[in-house]
């Protein structure tokens, strides 16, 4: 469900980048499927907010989640 999410805030809301480009990127990110359809120098230009989605949805996808939430919970911590 969370992902979902990250696919309808892609980036073509927020920037120049068409539908098939802001998809590829986001899947490209959530996903572990490898290169998108983008060029480095327009990713390298994307807006702040385009690239803060890209950063979680590439912790939510590829990173996963819970592994993060036990990481930072200070009860994992104490011995």
């Amino acid at each position: 469900m969370c992902y979902y999410l990250f696919y309808v805030l892609r980036g073509s809301q927020f920037s120049d980048l068409s539908s098939w480009e802001a998809y590829s990127t986001m899947f490209s990110a959530v996903g572990n499927i490898g290169p998108s359809f983008i060029s480095v120098n327009k990713l390298a230009d994307l807006s702040p907010i385009v690239k803060i989605v890209h950063i979680v949805g590439m912790i939510a996808g590829r990173l996963e989640i819970i592994p993060l939430i036990i990481l930072l919970n200070p009860k994992a911590w104490k011995s």
